[in-house]
């Protein structure tokens, strides 16, 4: 991915599919990326934030509210004997490495399943990082879907269906 792109990465850990995150804090997080997965010495260029459930009873409100903003992708699939939470819900997070793409204000435009790549969202994050922010958002939203959603619907989804 470039980096000239003006935005932020963020990772939120969680043990909630097939428990593939036992880290119990940060040190133990970042060990693990460094030296197991994907190992060699990787240092992350994100900010990685404490492990939280992003699903069931105890998820954050955070995630609660940004699930209601952006609904799941239609081609989303839950794999219940490898999903630890419940209730399971429609809006859920599906699997790790689920992405959310934010407009300069903060608010959720895009939400992207796990086998969607960075490199598949490059010309989104392009389009987002140059758009004047007079645009309306409906407008913003609505360029976005005719120029980088066509085809690959059920992959991503708008706020604005």
């Amino acid at each position: 991915m470039d980096t000239s792109y003006n935005l932020s990465v963020i990772g939120i850990p969680c043990n909630q599919f097939a428990h593939q995150e036992p880290a119990d804090n940060a040190t133990e997080l970042y060990n693990g990326l460094q030296y197991v997965r994907p190992g060699s010495g990787y240092i992350p260029k994100f900010k990685l934030m404490k492990k939280i459930d992003v699903n069931g009873v105890n998820e954050t409100l955070f995630y609660k509210k940004l699930k209601e903003s952006c609904p799941l992708p239609e081609a989303a699939i839950f794999h219940p004997k490898e999903s630890f939470w419940d209730p399971i819900y429609p809006r859920d997070i599906s699997w790790n490495f689920e992405k959310f793409i934010f407009d300069r204000q903060g608010r959720p435009l895009l939400r992207c399943l796990p086998k969607v790549e960075p490199a598949d969202i490059q010309g989104i994050l392009e389009f987002v990082g140059k758009s004047n922010l007079d645009v309306p958002r409906t407008q913003l939203v609505t360029t976005l879907r005719n120029n980088f959603l066509n085809g690959i619907e059920s992959k991503y989804t708008t706020t604005l269906s």
